[in-house]
C-alpha cells in the first residue's frame, strides 16, 4: 500500500518503471529511450522550472511505462479500459497515457502539480498540433505523428477550454520540452541526478 510507503520508495518506484517497465503487448509495446525523459527534465531545469515540474518533465510519458491499473496495490477499481479512447472517425482506439500515468503518481502520492501537468501529456501533444503547423509538420517528415486519437487535432471549442487551464502554459512548455528533445543531441543528467528532488517535492 502506497500509504504505508516512505516518500524513498514511492520515488524509486517511479523512477524504476520509468527507466525498466514497459509491456510487450499492443497497447504498451511503444518504449521511449530514457534519454528522451531525461532531455527533457534537463531542459526544465535550465529554463528555470519548479521542482515539481521538473519531476513532472521526467516522468511525463511514465503512462507508457508503469503497471496496468489492474495490477497496481491502491487500484481506485480502474482497468485499462478505463483509459482508451475511441476515435469513430478513424476507427482507432487508443490509450491515454497522460491520464494513466497521472493517476499512477496519483496512487503513489507525488503532488498535485506533478499529477496535473503529467495528465496533461496527450493534450498539450494535440494542442501544439493544432496550433503550430511547423510542429505539425516536423511529426510528418519524422513519420511520427500518431495515426490515432493522439494525432487528432483539437476543435476550436476545445482548444479555447484547454486555454482556460490555470496550467495552461506550463503544460504546453512541458510538451515543447519533450518534443524538442526528440532530435536534440544532448547527453543530461542521470536519473539518480533527480532522486532526491523528487523525495523533497512528495508528502510524507
Amino acid at each position: 500500500m502506497s500509504a504505508t510507503k516512505t516518500p524513498e520508495q514511492r520515488v524509486s518506484m517511479a523512477f524504476y518503471y520509468r527507466q525498466f517497465g514497459g509491456r510487450n503487448d499492443d497497447i504498451y509495446k511503444y518504449r521511449m529511450p530514457q534519454n528522451h525523459a531525461l532531455q527533457a527534465a534537463h531542459r526544465a531545469k535550465n529554463e528555470g522550472a519548479d521542482e515539481e515540474t521538473i519531476v513532472a518533465a521526467l516522468l511525463q510519458d511514465i503512462g507508457r511505462f508503469c503497471p496496468p491499473p489492474e495490477e497496481w496495490s491502491d487500484n481506485p477499481g480502474k482497468t485499462q479500459a478505463s483509459y482508451q479512447l475511441y476515435d469513430a472517425a478513424t476507427n482507432y482506439t487508443s490509450v491515454d497515457y497522460g491520464r494513466l500515468g497521472a493517476d499512477y503518481l496519483r496512487m503513489l502520492r507525488f503532488p498535485t502539480k506533478t499529477c496535473e501537468l503529467v495528465e496533461s501529456y496527450t493534450m498539450a501533444k494535440r494542442y501544439l498540433m493544432s496550433v503550430d503547423f511547423t510542429y505539425l509538420d516536423y511529426l510528418k517528415e519524422t513519420n511520427s505523428l500518431p495515426l490515432d486519437f493522439h494525432g487528432k487535432q483539437l476543435s476550436s471549442d476545445e482548444m479555447s477550454e484547454f486555454e482556460k487551464d490555470p496550467l495552461f502554459h506550463q503544460k504546453v512548455q512541458l510538451r515543447k520540452w519533450s518534443s524538442i528533445v526528440e532530435s536534440s543531441g544532448d547527453n543530461p543528467p542521470s536519473f539518480d541526478t533527480y532522486f532526491d528532488m523528487a523525495v523533497r517535492i512528495m508528502p510524507i
